[in-house]
């Protein structure tokens, strides 16, 4: 995992805030759960959401995030790449909500239609 420089000490301290510790199951043997070790830890959890999007949206993204990264970075002085604020006009227009096919349904629910 690659962390910007400017991560905070808190951040890191959430993110470590689980231990996977071992623990004797009569009849399973050995089994391994995750203990909390810390008040917080919701960067962990957003980094676990974050990697279940990835895997959701496809093998292909990962592979796409270095060259969507450096288009949307500003150089720094220091040479540190910090993001910029992305164009409206770059933004993906959400796709029209989709009806429910009606036509076609059999049973109790298909015969009657509330408001028609």
């Amino acid at each position: 995992m690659h962390l910007p420089e400017w991560v905070t000490r808190e951040y890191l301290e959430q993110l470590t805030a689980e231990k996977k510790l071992p623990k004797t199951v009569k009849g399973r043997g050995t089994v391994y759960e995750w203990q909390k070790i810390r008040d917080r830890n919701e960067a962990l959890d957003l980094e676990v959401y974050c990697l279940a999007a990835l895997d959701i949206r496809g093998p292909g993204l990962p592979n796409e995030l270095p060259e969507r990264a450096a288009k949307w970075a500003v150089k720094v002085e220091g040479g540190v790449a910090r993001p910029r604020s992305m164009p409206p006009s770059a933004l993906p227009s959400p796709a029209p909500p989709k009806r429910p096919n009606l036509r076609g349904r059999k049973g109790w629910i298909g015969r009657h239609r509330p408001g028609r």
